[in-house]
């Protein structure tokens, strides 16, 4: 499996991703080796930026590859060696950086699918404290916009973080917000924001 993540054809490469999703999500035991893999494939995608044109969507480098990847990960703690581990925490900032809203709604899912899918990693991987926060920020800012889907999202992974301790200080800066979603029409929100109260 590990070989067939150096494919170079990025149509390729995330079918492979597809497949490698399905066995780790089943057992991943006895796949580690697909996580040194993974990390390179998003140092491609993310810092090197090398996808051919037809798999940029919206500007944005195979956005399917890299949630496929994203999730692959979270089936694994952080890397031992150093500079897998370097690598990663490189990554994640820069993608958690790159999620500005625009008016582009196709653009948006994008953005927010790969967003959304680093949140998880980063909540799974629970080893970075600053990363946590810059997650908190940005849920922040997703708890308070019109569109139901992202507040629902938002609300969710606020949720999962809250069950971290030393994060609870920074969620209760956005209190009012999820205060204020109690008050929402749609009951999936209003659900969400009363267990993460």
């Amino acid at each position: 499996m590990a070989m067939l993540q150096e494919e170079r054809d990025i149509g390729v490469l995330t079918a492979v991703m597809s497949l490698l999703l399905s066995i780790v999500a089943s057992t991943p035991e006895g796949y580690s080796g697909v996580v040194p893999k993974c990390i390179r494939i998003m140092e491609r995608l993310t810092s090197l930026r090398d996808v051919p044109q037809e798999y940029t969507y919206y500007g944005i480098p195979s956005p399917w590859l890299q949630v496929k990847t994203l999730r692959v990960l979270q089936y694994f703690g952080m890397p031992d060696d150093p500079s897998e581990r370097k690598t990663l925490l490189e990554i994640l900032p820069r993608v958690l950086a790159n999620s500005q809203t625009v008016d582009n709604v196709n653009k948006n899912n994008a953005v927010h699918a790969v967003l959304f899918e680093c949140i998880n990693l980063v909540i799974h991987l629970e080893e970075q404290n600053d990363m946590m926060k810059q997650c908190i920020q940005l849920l922040g800012k997703f708890i308070a916009v019109r569109e139901a889907n992202i507040r629902y999202l938002g609300l969710e992974n606020m949720g999962r973080l809250a069950l971290i301790p030393e994060m609870l200080e920074n969620i209760k800066k956005h209190q009012d917000q999820i205060i204020l979603s109690l008050k929402d029409n749609d009951i999936s929100i209003r659900r969400r924001a009363l267990d993460l109260l």
